[in-house]
């Protein structure tokens, strides 16, 4: 009590390279251990398949080679490469469309013939060349001088002469999709650790995948609001006090989870009021079913800010304040790895801004570790970037500033750049952007960092690179 009214903290500051290495170590211990024992294989239809929140818990092969066929790929005439050496005029004798066989091959296509095919068909056997709609055009026969119509062939019933115009003579394989080309059989198409998102599923449909999808265990996570002060947003201003504040940091941070976590494994824990937190924590923390506690609020140094001792007493607090800018009372506690049911806790800053900031940095990579993604594809992605107008560094910690990356990105030998654009201060600095907060080409869709105003500018070294 003495200690908050002097305004001293127990807890020493930490910077973020500490504070990311305190948080790594507990997550990716945990996320060991379920893999060894939590592998799960679902079908398509699964709740974490389709909000593209699973996470791949082993590699997945290609059961075919891609494509399973030599393909056409364009509308034209499939033919024996080595006869236009001798001769332009082909007989079509077949109609091969993607999907179906319209005349069924059962032998072999013979010398100085030719079968139309559609973009994607099969080639017949004994073809290895596509000569495009555009270079023929269609004769009654090989002695007819008669021009025909150029373009797809008609509606035929019965064998018709073509002949090439503009090209003497074709390579073998072209405008052919060879078999096997994009993917052969048994190789890795998709990694464990890889998060099923659209592209990843869209690979999955491409080979008939649907069954015995290979995943990992996600956490559960409940994420609690604290503070008297605090109501719910849907309560009617007509009965919320004038001293009242409605709460929305909870369902923002439901709404971030979402990207990481199924809908089932969000547990909305509410709201606590001062003298309810000590029961509301013990509650959550000692639930089989919660794996990550998110808290808002009641991490500061006042006399009703109460969390962190709570959660002393309930397990081990791993950093109590940061050395950043906003976030400095965030603190990460923890329930020993090697207990029966480890758990992890955040306690976030009250104020919305700080709250959804460490979110970004420092909650959103353990969910991912814990997960089974690796570290290099868990943390948000370090660029380097200019200012597109000047701003103000702080002085006595490093700061991450909401900014937006106005163009699009530069690819250099060196750097990756871009302007961006902070949302407050006007003072010149170089900065670097930790982006993939949002998507909106208006908002708030990175964080700019700035190191102390009288150290070098040069960003954290120790945020990782994310995949694409």
């Amino acid at each position: 009590m003495q200690d908050r009214l002097q305004g001293r903290s127990p807890y020493p500051m930490v910077d973020m390279n500490t504070a990311w290495t305190l948080v790594e170590e507990v997550a990716r211990t945990i996320a060991a251990r379920w893999q060894c024992s939590e592998t799960h294989y679902v079908d398509w239809d699964h709740e974490a398949v389709q909000s593209g929140t699973a996470v791949l818990a082993e590699d997945v092969a290609a059961p075919w080679p891609m494509p399973r066929f030599d393909a056409a790929l364009k509308d034209g005439y499939a033919v024996r490469s080595a006869d236009l050496a001798s001769d332009t005029t082909l007989c079509c004798t077949a109609l091969q469309v993607a999907g179906q066989e319209t005349w069924p091959l059962s032998v072999v296509m013979e010398p100085g013939t030719c079968v139309y095919v559609t973009t994607g068909a099969p080639l017949p056997p004994g073809a290895d060349a596509v000569v495009p709609v555009e270079y023929v055009q269609i004769i009654s026969s090989a002695s007819s001088s008669k021009q025909g119509a150029l373009g797809p062939v008609p509606n035929r019933t019965e064998p018709f002469y073509i002949r090439l115009e503009g090209l003497t003579s074709i390579p073998a394989g072209y405008e052919v999709r060879r078999r096997g080309l994009d993917v052969p059989a048994g190789q890795v198409v998709l990694r464990r650790g890889q998060r099923l998102g659209p592209v990843e599923r869209s690979v999955l449909c491409s080979f008939g995948i649907q069954e015995r999808i290979p995943i990992g265990r996600l956490p559960r996570v409940a994420v609690l609001s604290t503070g008297s002060e605090l109501v719910e947003a849907c309560t009617p201003s007509s009965s919320v006090s004038s001293s009242a504040v409605y709460d929305s940091n909870r369902p923002l941070l439901r709404a971030l989870l979402q990207r990481y976590v199924p809908a089932s494994h969000i547990l909305d824990a509410g709201i606590a009021a001062d003298h309810q937190v000590s029961g509301k924590l013990k509650a959550l923390l000692g639930d089989p079913l919660i794996d990550v506690l998110i808290i808002s609020g009641g991490v500061s140094m006042g006399l009703s800010d109460v969390v962190k001792p709570l959660l002393a007493d309930l397990g081990q607090i791993r950093f109590g304040r940061l050395l950043m800018k906003p976030g400095k009372p965030m603190t990460f506690a923890s329930q020993a790895v090697d207990d029966d049911r480890p758990w992890m806790a955040f306690a976030l800053p009250g104020n919305p801004v700080s709250s959804s900031v460490c979110f970004a940095l420092l909650v959103a990579p353990a969910i991912q570790l814990v997960s089974g993604v690796p570290r290099e594809r868990a943390y948000p992605r370090r660029l380097v970037v200019r200012l597109a107008e000047d701003a103000y560094p702080d002085a006595e910690r490093p700061e991450f500033q909401r900014a937006r990356l106005i163009e699009p990105l530069t690819m250099t030998e060196s750097n990756t750049t871009a302007p961006v654009q902070a949302t407050a201060g006007k003072r010149t600095a170089a900065a670097a952007a930790v982006a993939g907060l949002d998507t909106w080409p208006d908002a708030v869709n990175a964080l700019a960092y700035f190191p102390l105003a009288s150290t070098d500018w040069w960003p954290v070294e120790y945020t990782p690179t994310e995949h694409g």
